[in-house]
């Protein structure tokens, strides 16, 4: 080991231990003490994000915030209104630019903003004309099945709701979209079919393909289609049906059957199939190979068949099965969330991305309750002093909200009105149409990737540190109204491993009082440990325990979920509601996960928590400073060694942890100089780019 590595590595190996009678692998190099000594700096938190407030313009548009990863992928963190307020977001600290997106029923207008170090506030551009009440931009999915059924799916709601459209010429596995001139292409067998969207009639367009049959993937962009099976894709000339290339495909992990392509808005083809979600990296045509990533760190649990790419750049896929689910997918990790299940398969998807069309029912300036003030901005529409938030009939029309045809008491029926709900934020733009206070989200860290937070448990007393004795990812979702404030929060939890012997429990302290919170549902937590609102017992601030064992949430048995050679157990998910009593500044809830904590082999007051965070009232305060702890509460510095080194990481990321035994530095070679450089360098040591990690000595599974 040569001297300048020894110097990285003298914290990390003084620290070291073993932690519940687990074994440390072979290679763990033990240090004497009296060594040189090298410690990280007293002031770096050791966190992988950060919060960044936004001033808001007043054009009272919605928009969307993305912040885009070293590789120009990108992840959506919020939908707002612009009121010209502000708000904040939590990003992952490495971020340089945010993919802003100002849009309007008709319009969008988008910009790149680039985010300076140590930068914590920015004023958003005004971009877009101002919206109308009486249009709306209708983006769909186009599927096909096997059974010749034809379907529109409607993506502007999470109704995910569908028309049946004329059967097929017959069955097929694959369709693409020219939505300049309204055609859905359609392959039958040998046959390529097109589908005019204004006059719903079908005619043949070519009577041979490159595979002389089926092929289940098929894209269209720009007058060229691309057609795929297995490890071949052909481009082809949309207009003569002339092949114009034939690659090889090179980068699939394990299968590459079944799938589909897509193209994203900033025209990356991305390819999805048994074996995960890849995007393509080149096209040669020199030698005729096309080179594909995967972005997914495993195989799909299902057969996925089709893949669509939205407006917003949401990824769709469907599944093979009688009964298709449709799903989306993040471009982060291919992390995914099932969002419909229909009684019909679905072999192929393809994306209509901005319709334009009247519906009608504008409702400017309505006041229901004649109070003055105009539903749009009327907590309580109706005045009958139960807010909107809670009230099942919001226009006090006697007719409960999911009977009524006319939920806002505006005089437009449902069907015809483009503020069903009466809150001011069109359907197409609100993300919760038929609620009548939430209209957007803030999500920590994106909309479907997840954090993690992972721990060392056998604090005060030094441990292997492989951080993964517990490990939770967690995903923090903020509704707000058309103000920006607070309506509720979710609190999404993954217990994903207790790789020591301890049985462990999990709670989070909020940054808000109690008072303004009405209830919290979902945990795990004894009745006897909890108040009537959900919350623990004996607390100054609103304390959340989600479960008390975590061996027992998953089964039983120790070393779960963190040995390669012990089969994997299913994670146990927790989704905790938080409902207010009140609206709440949405600022207020910024900075989560806030204060996530164990507390150690059923010691309630035995707690761990994150770097210089502080314990909570029922934590026992004599275990600071014992044993190997260097917490020194005068100066603020908490749950640390005496050489700086946390007990616990908030990665904001879905972490792959070490396997057991493995020192995280071993895992992932950037984890040292991170630290040493107090995060300036190596921001995204924790991610799967190119020499960051050692995925051998990774928890893969």
């Amino acid at each position: 080991m040569n001297n300048s590595r020894l110097h990285y590595l003298l914290p990390i190996l003084m620290f070291i231990t073993v932690s519940c009678n687990e074994t440390l692998e072979n290679d763990v190099d033990m240090v004497d003490d009296l060594s040189e000594e090298f410690s990280f700096l007293n002031d770096f938190d050791f966190k992988t994000s950060k919060e960044l407030t936004l001033t808001t313009n007043s054009s009272g548009n919605s928009f969307r915030l993305y912040y885009k990863d070293l590789e120009g992928e990108s992840y959506l963190v919020g939908s707002f209104v612009n009121n010209g307020g502000d708000v904040t977001v939590t990003i992952p600290a490495y971020v340089e630019t945010l993919s802003y997106e100002e849009l309007t029923a008709t319009n969008s207008a988008s910009s790149d903003l680039s985010v300076g170090l140590g930068q914590t506030s920015m004023e958003l551009p005004s971009m877009a004309p101002p919206s109308s009440n009486t249009e709306s931009c209708i983006d769909r999915l186009y599927a096909v099945n096997g059974q010749a059924g034809f379907y529109e799916i409607d993506v502007t709601s999470d109704q995910y709701n569908t028309t049946q459209l004329p059967n097929l010429p017959g069955g097929s596995i694959a369709n693409a979209l020219d939505q300049e001139n309204g055609i859905v292409y359609i392959n039958v067998n040998r046959t390529l079919y097109k589908y005019d969207v204004n006059t719903q009639n079908f005619e043949v367009a070519f009577t041979s393909n490159p595979y002389n049959g089926s092929y289940p993937r098929f894209e269209y962009k720009d007058g060229v289609f691309y057609m795929g099976n297995n490890t071949s894709m052909y481009t082809v000339d949309a207009a003569t049906n002339t092949v114009i290339q034939k690659y090889n495909i090179s980068g699939f992990v394990n299968s590459n059957a079944g799938g589909d392509l897509a193209f994203d808005s900033e025209g990356t083809l991305y390819l999805a199939c048994f074996s995960g979600l890849y995007k393509f990296t080149e096209l040669n045509a020199a030698t005729g190979v096309a080179s594909i990533t995967r972005i997914s760190a495993e195989n799909f649990p299902f057969q996925l068949t089709s893949m669509a790419i939205d407006r917003q750049d949401r990824i769709y896929v469907g599944t093979n099965d009688a009964n298709s689910r449709l799903i989306e997918i993040s471009k982060e990790d291919g992390s995914y969330q099932i969002v419909k299940t229909y009684n019909h398969k679905i072999n192929d998807l393809t994306a209509w991305k901005c319709d334009f069309s009247n519906d009608g029912g504008s409702e400017e300036n309505i006041d229901n309750d004649g109070d003055g003030v105009p539903n749009e901005q009327d907590d309580d529409m109706d005045g009958d002093g139960i807010i909107d938030e809670k009230d099942d009939d919001v226009d006090g029309d006697g007719t409960p909200n999911e009977q009524d045809d006319d939920m806002d008491g505006d005089g437009t029926p449902n069907d015809e009105d483009s503020d069903i709900d009466g809150d001011g934020v069109i359907n197409q733009l609100d993300e919760y149409p038929e609620d009548p206070v939430a209209t957007g989200n803030i999500y920590t860290p994106s909309k479907l990737g997840y954090g993690t937070l992972a721990f060392e448990d056998n604090w005060p007393s030094k441990g292997d540190y492989d951080f993964n004795d517990l490990v939770v990812r967690y995903k923090v979702t903020s509704l707000v109204n058309r103000d920006n404030n607070a309506a509720r929060m979710i609190i999404e939890l993954r217990l994903v491993a207790a790789g020591g012997e301890f049985q462990n429990g999990f709670g989070i302290e909020l940054p808000i009082l109690e008072s303004v919170i009405e209830s919290v549902s979902g945990h795990n937590a004894p009745s006897s440990m909890i108040n009537s609102k959900g919350l623990e017992n004996g607390q100054s601030n609103p304390t959340i325990i989600a479960f008390t064992n975590s061996l027992g949430e998953l089964g039983g048995g120790n070393v779960i979920n963190a040995d390669p050679n012990k089969p994997k157990v299913e994670e146990s998910v927790y989704t905790i509601e938080v409902n207010f009593t009140e609206l709440i500044p949405a600022s207020s809830l910024a900075g989560a996960p806030y204060n996530p904590f164990i507390f150690i082999n059923n010691e309630r007051g035995r707690e761990c928590h994150l770097r210089n965070k502080l314990p909570t009232d029922l934590a026992d305060l004599s275990h600071l400073g014992s044993n190997d702890d260097g917490s020194i509460p005068d100066q603020g510095r908490y749950y640390v060694s005496e050489r700086r080194v946390p007990f616990a990481i908030n990665i904001a990321h879905q972490f792959r942890y070490p396997v057991e035994g493995t020192r995280i530095d071993k895992a992932y070679n950037y984890f040292i100089p991170w630290g040493e450089s107090s995060g300036s360098a190596y921001g995204n040591w924790y991610t799967d780019a190119s020499g960051n990690r050692i995925t051998s000595k990774i928890y893969m599974k």
